[in-house]
């Protein structure tokens, strides 16, 4: 029963590439979105080489009165401070005048640093970054539908998480040889030149036509994004968030569980950061069969018990290989909800509202970011690896939840003579 089972999911992922030619053929079949993903990785890798270079002037000999902690708050308050202003913002111009913009404003405050660098200059330089990250990242996530059909939004959305985790895996490795080698001033100097390559790219992208971009709905209230999301999307929001938390608390808690649960040294979470990585994004590259087959939300929901599970296995693993394997599982399952979580709201979004919603969804994800900050802080007392076990079962349990919601929901819709509200 497995041989049949294995040999017609082969079948149909064999089926899948000859129809797709994924995915070089698909890059070909959408040029623009092509420009597009290129920018993505360049953006992602120099995005995450600054902060990198900047925390590790911040934790070595520093003159700057400044820690790595200060860095993450400061960077997460200005996000999700400025998430909302970036969605209406994406809303009223368009996602690619938009990534323009953050690309300028990149290249002008690590000059500003260059200038004149400092502590003032740095209070002045995390917060921008923090904002202009929102505002690439939404209007990234916007721009999707101005360079392919939505009929081909599974794939990108694939190959939108490999990009992401690409840019994770080969941007903190750019960033620390940039900070030890040249210097926080010269490596900031070199990453503003970089970013005016990518704002000479992103100034050749051109947009389809479609005639959903606009409508009057554009010119509401800034702060609107919610009333565009039917409950369906808003528990998926609650899932997102709990996923969201659990991967942020993994940063924290990391070296204590490599140090005390496994017995390994604490240098191993450079490796392991790099291998769920790597099986990120295959995960973004498998999951489009099935989504295509299964559709997004049952993906989203199968990717998402899979990888509380996986966070599970790795906060109880007592051996080195079993603490890498499982976070390699962790990494795939959890770049498999991306491309079926961001598949769903691409399709689920009108595109007048698309800016508002995908700046709150990287809100959430800042929001993500702070709490888990938080909970490492005020928790410091329980061992890392029970905290991981706590925040994983709760993940779980709101993926649970929420799956069960669903189905009841589309139970009660496919009853006769039975009204639910299912749009906005």
């Amino acid at each position: 029963m497995r041989g049949h089972r294995a040999a017609g999911l082969h079948k149909e992922w064999r089926r899948f590439t000859r129809r797709s030619g994924w995915p070089v053929q698909y890059f070909a079949a959408h040029p623009a979105y092509l420009q597009l993903w290129l920018f993505t990785v360049g953006a992602g890798v120099l995005g995450s080489a600054a902060r990198i270079a900047i925390v590790v002037h911040l934790a070595g000999p520093s003159t700057l009165a400044m820690t790595p902690a200060y860095f993450v708050l400061l960077e997460g308050i200005a996000a999700c401070v400025f998430a909302p202003l970036a969605g209406s913002l994406i809303d009223r111009t368009s996602p690619l005048i938009c990534l323009r913009i953050v690309e300028a404003g990149q290249i002008v405050a690590l000059l500003a640093f260059v200038a004149k660098p400092g502590l003032p200059a740095l209070i002045v330089l995390v917060p921008v970054m923090g904002g202009l990250s929102i505002l690439h990242q939404a209007a990234r996530d916007a721009a999707l539908l101005d360079t392919v059909p939505r009929d081909a939004v599974a794939r990108a959305s694939g190959l939108d998480q490999a990009a992401a985790a690409t840019a994770l895996v080969v941007g903190p490795a750019i960033g620390a040889l940039l900070a030890a080698s040249l210097g926080l001033r010269t490596g900031l100097a070199v990453l503003a030149g970089l970013h005016l390559l990518l704002l000479l790219l992103v100034c050749r992208i051109k947009a389809m036509e479609n005639s959903e971009r606009r409508s009057p709905d554009v010119r509401g209230p800034s702060f609107t994004a919610w009333r565009f999301l039917d409950l369906g999307a808003v528990l998926l929001l609650v899932v997102f968030f709990a996923g969201a938390t659990m991967g942020a608390l993994w940063l924290a808690v990391a070296p204590a569980i490599l140090m005390h649960a496994v017995g390994a040294s604490s240098v191993w979470l450079g490796p392991q950061t790099m291998l769920a990585g790597v099986a990120c994004i295959l995960g973004g590259l498998v999951t489009p069969v099935f989504i295509e087959r299964y559709g997004r939300v049952g993906v989203m929901m199968v990717m998402a018990l899979a990888e509380s599970a996986a966070a599970v296995a790795y906060s109880l693993s007592v051996s080195l290989a079993a603490s890498n394997m499982t976070i390699a599982l962790l990494g795939f399952f959890a770049g498999g909800f991306g491309a079926a979580f961001y598949a769903y709201f691409q399709n689920a979004v009108e595109l007048p509202a698309r800016g508002r919603v995908f700046a709150l969804i990287r809100q959430v994800d800042a929001a993500a970011v702070l709490i888990a900050g938080g909970l490492a802080a005020l928790l410091a007392d329980l061992p890392g690896w029970l905290l991981l076990l706590a925040v994983a079962l709760v993940y779980a349990g709101c993926t649970i939840a929420v799956a069960l919601l669903s189905f009841c929901r589309s139970a009660k819709a496919a009853m006769p003579g039975v009204a639910t509200r299912t749009g906005p």
